[in-house]
């Protein structure tokens, strides 16, 4: 049961829905009093409150009937936030899922300590720009299992304070696509043993074996399950090498530039424990002869290769 509320100029009707809802969505929507009424015996579990161009009027959401307890995920992407904004939050106290995507206010110094810190699994904070005024809006969670900070400006050397212990101990799932980030602060990354899924941007002035070699040295190489990597720069042999020692690998996609022939001689089948194995290189400049093309087949042998040209 789903119930989306379209822009005031658009009609809806009522009839016919039950207490108990899935998914509500009021994007760009000003809330009139008799909605306000309507949804006071109603509890929700999705509730998206993007976009929105003036807070207070959705600032009734937060403490609308049932929701407190029946709001699991909340969606308040593309908001010009507050700290008294974020503190409302505190009113659902089962929430899972929280998509701040473009609304991180640039200083949450005084922000209380809320029960999401302690209940919350998965946070989208992409989009922000990630300062020492308000990284520790992320170090505070303490059990959370998926971050994604993709396409976020962080700022330099606050990466070791936003990555904290607590953090290392709890993540599955990391996303920094999109990221421009120093290969020393990537570095800490290798201490995250629960890691399963992992996605980085390579810094311009680094390789992208570095980085391999640094997550082979990893606890998280016998867990990695998916990894995303994007880099300005070339590929080679010597790189796609690396990754057999990553045997429970089921998913590698590579965006680069273009692939270079650099290492052939290194070449072997690889042998990972999910047959399902699949890799996908994208190339801006696709450069590939026949007999490369024939190394990279043998390669993956037994499992789904794809080459994209973008």
């Amino acid at each position: 049961s789903n119930f989306e509320f379209l822009p005031a100029n658009s009609s809806f009707s009522v009839v016919a829905f039950q207490g108990k809802w899935n998914y509500l969505q009021v994007d760009k929507y000003i809330p009139t009093d008799y909605l306000k009424s309507f949804l006071r015996g109603y509890s929700v579990s999705f509730l998206s409150l993007c976009e929105s161009r003036v807070f207070s009027d959705i600032q009734f959401f937060f403490n609308t009937g049932y929701f407190s307890s029946s709001v699991k995920t909340l969606d308040l992407s593309d908001n010009s936030l507050t700290v008294d904004n974020l503190t409302l939050i505190h009113n659902f106290r089962n929430l899972k899922y929280l998509n701040l995507s473009a609304s991180l206010p640039l200083n949450t110094d005084d922000l209380p300590n809320l029960r999401m810190f302690d209940t919350l699994r998965v946070l989208d904070i992409s989009r922000n720009n990630i300062t020492s005024k308000n990284y520790d809006f992320i170090s505070r969670f303490t059990v959370l299992e998926s971050l994604s900070i993709s396409k976020s400006k962080i700022e330099k050397g606050i990466w070791i304070n936003v990555l904290n212990d607590q953090l290392i101990a709890s993540l599955v799932s990391l996303d920094l696509s999109g990221v421009d980030m120093y290969f020393s602060d990537f570095e800490r990354i290798r201490y995250c043993k629960k890691l399963k899924y992992l996605h980085f941007k390579v810094a311009t002035d680094c390789f992208l074996f570095c980085y391999f070699n640094i997550l082979g040295l990893a606890s998280m190489k016998k867990n990695l399950n998916i990894l995303s990597v994007e880099t300005e720069g070339n590929i080679c042999f010597d790189d796609l090498v690396r990754l057999a020692g990553f045997s429970n690998l089921s998913e590698v996609k590579i965006e680069c530039y273009t692939f270079l022939p650099v290492g052939r001689e290194k070449f072997g089948k690889y042998d990972f424990f999910n047959p399902e194995f699949r890799l996908e290189m994208g190339l801006r400049h696709y450069n590939l002869d026949v007999h490369t093309k024939e190394i990279l087949k043998e390669m993956f042998d037994n499992y789904s290769f794809s080459i994209v040209s973008h």
